[in-house]
């Protein structure tokens, strides 16, 4: 028993494991460029006139509906519009039918996603 890991990994994740070292620059570039991209998002939320959108750390925006609509309207009007996808956070604990969690993706969409919620 001591000869075995602490926790047992698949063989995707050990190959993953193994080979993430050769691509230590591309990792932190990648990590910089999200970080970067996600500040953008949260930026142009917060011109958003119904949202409070609170700093994030992740890849995300956690957003209060200040009014107009509810979580799961907002989202329902953006798919059906527009097909774009957010998570409404009715069903988290802790949180209300007024919050939304919405992804970063690159800059350049995250500033089209504000301006589509700007339109609404």
């Amino acid at each position: 028993r001591s000869d075995v890991p602490i926790w047992s990994i698949n063989s995707l994740g050990q190959f993953f494991l193994e080979e993430i070292g050769n691509y230590q620059k591309e990792f932190l570039d990648s990590c910089t460029a999200v970080r970067k991209a996600t500040q953008i998002l949260y930026h142009e939320l917060q011109s958003v006139p119904y949202l409070s959108p609170y700093p994030s750390e992740g890849n995300f925006v956690l957003c209060k509906i200040q009014s107009k609509f509810t979580g799961p309207q907002l989202t329902k009007q953006l798919y059906d519009q527009h097909k774009i996808f957010i998570n409404d956070c009715s069903g988290k604990k802790g949180l209300t039918d007024q919050f939304v969690r919405i992804a970063s993706r690159t800059a350049e969409e995250n500033v089209d996603l504000a301006q589509v919620l700007r339109s609404l």
